[in-house]
């Protein structure tokens, strides 16, 4: 897993969620 790309580590993926969460709530937010 040593050339495992940036996106693979666990921080960068909890990284990601946050985002995708923050964003699909904001869109859910404003969508009502």
């Amino acid at each position: 897993m040593t050339e495992a790309p940036s996106f693979a580590n666990p921080a960068s993926l909890s990284e990601l969620g946050i985002q995708v969460v923050a964003k699909e709530a904001k869109e859910s937010l404003e969508n009502k």
